[in-house]
């Protein structure tokens, strides 16, 4: 399905919404919301580097995915 997503999209802006840091890694930018406001916003490097709630959720997420 990321393979066809991908290709469908290519060289176009798409929003995809997922609960799933694995999924959200292919991204070029994230946008973390909390209570209906931007509480992070950018590559999941960045946010991974800042060591904040994006980093700090990825973390727990892939420790349970074990």
């Amino acid at each position: 399905m990321f393979h066809s997503f991908a290709e469908l999209t290519a060289g176009k802006m798409a929003l995809f919404i997922s609960h799933r840091f694995s999924t959200a890694r292919s991204a070029d930018r994230i946008i973390d919301l909390e209570n209906g406001k931007i509480a992070e916003e950018g590559s999941p490097h960045q946010l991974a580097s800042l060591g904040g709630r994006y980093a700090e959720m990825f973390k727990m997420q892939s420790s349970d995915d074990c």
